[in-house]
C-alpha cells in the first residue's frame, strides 16, 4: 500500500518514512498541504498521514480540502499532533479526519494506527463494492420493470381492443364500465348479434388478478366469438341441412365447463353470466355460473334474478340452469362483477348490492349513460380514488 506523509519537520518526516519502509509500505512525502494536494491529484494514493501544525496550510485545512474536492476514491486521513486535548480531537474529526494520533517515536504505535486505518479502508472498499453491486442490481430491476410495464401496457391495449366500441345492437342499447385493478384485468364483457333475431351478451370474472387472469379472459373472448361454418360454443351448425341453431345459455355454460377444466396445480376458474335476447319475442334467457345476481329494473320494480350455479372450471360434471323473463321497452338489465359490490371504503365497509340498487332507483328515468356515470362517480368516491383492489365491471342494457 502507498502512503503519503505530510510533515514540515524534515527530521520527523524522515523518521516516519523510515519506519514505514521497514514495514514494506510505499512512501511518498510532502512538506506542506499544497504539495500534498498536488500529489493526490496526480497519484491514486488513498492513505494520508499528516501533521497538524504546518505553515501555509494546517493538517485540519488539508482534511477539509481533501473532502471538498470529491476525489474518485476514498482517502483515509490520520492526523498527527503534539497535543492531546479534547477540543483538538473534536476539531480534527469535524474537518474530515478518520484518525487522530499523538506524535510518537515508537514505530509500533504508528503501525497499530495504520492497520486500524487499513481495516477501515477494507470495509470502505467492501461497502463501495456492495454499493456498486446494489446499484447494478437496481438498474437491472428498473430496466426489467420498464420492459414489463411497457409489455403490460401493450397487453392492456390489446384487452381494451376486445371490448365493444359500439353502444347498440339493433334496438338494444348498451353501456358499460371496465375498471381494471392493474394494467390488465381478469374481467371481460361483450355483446354481439347472434343470427337474425338474437343478441348475445356476457360478463366474465376470472379468479385472481394480473397477467394470468387477463390471458384467460382474452382467451375466453376469442373462444366465444370464434364461431364459423362449423359452429362454436354459441352456435350449433350440426344440422345436415346447413341450418344454424343458437345454443341456449345453459348449454354454452356446459361446453365452457368441459373445455376449461383446470388440469394442473394452478387452479383457475371463472364466474360468468351469459344471456341471449330474442328480439322478436321480447324475451331474455340467462345462465349463471357463480356470478353475482343481475338486476332487472322494470317500470314498477327492481328484481334480483337468476339461479346461481357453480363457477366454470370448478366441478367437471356441473349442470347449469336458465332463467327466462320478458324484456320490454323501458326495462333495464344490469350485470356486474363482485369487484363492484365488494369494493371497500376506508372503514372496510362494502359498497354492497343495496347501494347499487339505490343507484338503479335514482337513475330509473335517466339515460343509460347517466346511470353508468353515476355508478362510477359514487364508486370512486366510496373507494377514495380510482385505483381499485379488484377489477370492476358493469354492463347495462335496455330496449330503446
Amino acid at each position: 500500500m502507498k502512503i503519503l506523509v505530510v510533515e514540515d519537520d524534515e527530521d520527523y518526516r524522515a523518521f516516519i518514512e523510515t519506519a514505514l519502509r521497514q514495514k514494506n509500505y510505499q512512501v511518498t512525502s510532502a512538506k506542506n498541504g499544497e504539495e500534498a494536494l498536488e500529489i493526490l491529484e496526480k497519484d491514486s494514493i488513498n492513505f494520508v498521514i499528516s501533521d497538524w501544525r504546518m505553515p501555509a496550510m494546517s493538517g485540519v485545512e488539508l482534511c477539509r480540502q481533501i473532502r471538498e474536492r470529491n476525489f474518485d476514491r476514498y482517502i483515509y486521513i490520520l492526523l498527527l499532533t503534539a497535543k492531546a486535548e479534547k477540543q483538538d480531537l473534536i476539531e480534527g474529526m469535524d474537518s474530515g479526519a478518520d484518525g487522530y494520533m499523538v506524535k510518537t517515536f515508537e514505530p509500533e504505535i504508528l503501525e497499530v494506527y495504520i492497520r486500524a486505518g487499513m481495516r477501515f479502508m477494507g470495509l470502505e472498499q467492501q461497502f463501495e463494492l456492495q454499493k456498486a453491486q446494489m446499484e447494478e442490481a437496481n438498474k437491472k430491476l428498473t430496466d426489467a420493470y420498464s420492459i414489463i410495464t411497457k409489455e403490460l401496457k401493450v397487453a392492456a391495449r390489446m384487452q381494451q381492443s376486445l371490448l365493444p366500441d359500439y353502444r347498440s345492437v339493433g334496438n338494444v342499447d348498451f353501456e358499460w364500465l371496465f375498471l381494471p385493478s392493474q394494467f390488465v384485468a381478469g374481467d371481460i364483457l361483450n355483446y354481439f348479434k347472434l343470427g337474425q333475431n338474437n343478441i348475445g351478451f356476457y360478463v366474465i370474472d376470472v379468479s385472481g388478478h394480473g397477467v394470468s387472469a387477463a390471458m384467460l379472459s382474452m382467451t375466453l373472448t376469442k373462444f366465444l366469438t370464434s364461431y364459423s361454418l362449423y359452429g362454436g360454443p354459441l352456435i350449433d351448425r350440426s344440422d345436415p341441412g346447413g341450418g344454424m341453431k343458437i345454443r341456449p345459455p345453459k348449454e354454452v355454460m356446459g361446453i365452457l365447463n368441459k373445455e376449461f377444466q383446470s388440469e394442473n396445480d394452478d387452479f383457475q376458474y371463472f364466474t360468468m353470466l351469459y344471456g341471449v335476447i330474442d328480439v322478436e319475442k321480447g324475451e331474455v334467457s340467462i345462465s349463471q355460473a357463480g356470478h353475482p345476481y343481475p338486476f332487472l329494473s322494470t317500470k314498477s320494480d327492481i328484481l334480483r334474478i337468476g339461479d346461481g350455479g357453480f363457477p366454470v372450471g370448478m366441478i367437471p360434471d356441473a349442470e347449469y340452469t336458465e332463467s327466462c323473463f320478458e324484456f320490454s321497452p323501458g326495462d333495464r338489465l344490469t350485470l356486474y362483477s363482485d369487484g363492484l359490490t365488494e369494493c371497500h371504503n376506508n372503514q372496510n365497509e362494502l359498497f354492497s348490492e343495496d347501494r347499487l340498487r339505490q343507484i338503479l332507483e335514482d337513475c330509473r328515468e335517466k339515460p343509460l349513460s347517466d346511470f353508468t356515470d353515476t355508478v362510477k362517480s359514487r364508486l370512486v368516491e366510496w373507494n377514495g380514488g380510482s385505483e381499485f383492489a379488484d377489477d370492476v365491471t358493469l354492463l347495462a342494457l335496455e330496449i330503446n
